[in-house]
């Protein structure tokens, strides 16, 4: 018999980006950043900006893609390209990396709060 990986689960109640990536692993076949607020957030401003910069940061590490559809207004459609198990990755958006705690791979994503990373300006 070979050695098994134990995953934990965190022991706190699931925040943003577990409810958010919970959504993404049932949604299909794609969903916008309104859909998951809807499913996952609060409704308000602070946890739309919050979930467009995980899922961002999801597009950066390779874990979520952007599909060609468009929602009403032009919205982004997104949908899951690897479900990697059901931990959500964690952002470490000022390192511009998401940890993935189901794989232990941390991803270098490309991307702090979603936008492209860019030197300072002089």
């Amino acid at each position: 018999m070979g050695a098994h990986r134990v995953v934990r689960r965190p022991a706190s109640l699931p925040g943003l980006q577990q409810r958010a990536w919970n959504a993404m692993r049932i949604v299909a076949p794609g969903w916008t950043i309104a859909d998951l607020d809807l499913l996952a957030g609060n409704g308000s401003e602070s946890a739309r900006a919050d979930l467009r910069r995980y899922v961002g940061a999801l597009v950066g590490a390779g874990l979520v893609t952007v599909t060609a559809a468009r929602g009403q207004n032009g919205q982004k459609y997104y949908r899951l390209r690897k479900d990697t198990g059901p931990i959500a990755p964690s952002h470490r958006r000022e390192a511009g990396q998401l940890h993935d705690h189901n794989t232990g791979k941390t991803h270098e994503t490309g991307k702090i709060g979603g936008a492209p990373c860019r030197p300072a300006s002089p």
